[in-house]
């Protein structure tokens, strides 16, 4: 990926064969890794382009923490949900487990700063179908919540490829 002037008011991005036009867009918020990944993401449809744009901005809400949160790992609590997503992070790669009633859940992902880029295999506990969910996740306030969104699936088993939820776990302290 390039830009056409580094991180600063890129008027168009590249990424291999594909570019992007953007209209003065200040991306300093992004260092050079972090947009690499995050266009891997869009070229994948994980992302759209408006949205690396809004996230690369400096002054983007979800940076506001970046520096003070160390790591997505720990155990993350849902009450609406009645679950607990246990993550582990080893530098930038983020490993975790779900078991809910009905499903187990396996996730692997990306991390940079406060954002996480994943997908979860979610296996029926019952017929053993598995599907395989696509999304991002955020530390926000104060690194004490973490805000899951699910994009889309591959489309097996009983969701959808359009399926997508949000979910905010607070760090469990039981």
């Amino acid at each position: 990926m390039s830009l056409s002037k580094p991180n600063v008011f890129a008027t168009v991005i590249f990424f291999g064969t594909l570019s992007f036009p953007v209209l003065a867009a200040d991306l300093s918020g992004c260092d050079q890794e972090e947009l690499d990944i995050l266009m891997q993401q869009v070229k994948r449809g994980y992302w759209t382009i408006d949205e690396v744009v809004s996230h690369c901005q400096p002054g983007y809400v979800g940076r506001r923490n970046r520096s003070s949160c160390k790591s997505f790992a720990g155990s993350w609590h849902s009450d609406e949900y009645n679950e607990t997503v246990n993550l582990e992070q080893t530098g930038e790669e983020l490993h975790g487990t779900c078991d809910t009633r009905g499903f187990t859940h396996s996730m692997k992902g990306i991390v940079t700063g406060n954002t996480a880029t994943y997908n979860t295999t979610r296996t029926n506990k019952h017929d053993g179908c598995t599907t395989v969910m696509y999304g991002n996740a955020e530390l926000i306030d104060n690194c004490s919540k973490l805000k899951r969104v699910v994009n889309k699936t591959d489309g097996n088993c009983d969701l959808s490829t359009s399926f997508g939820n949000v979910v905010i776990y607070e760090l469990d302290r039981r």
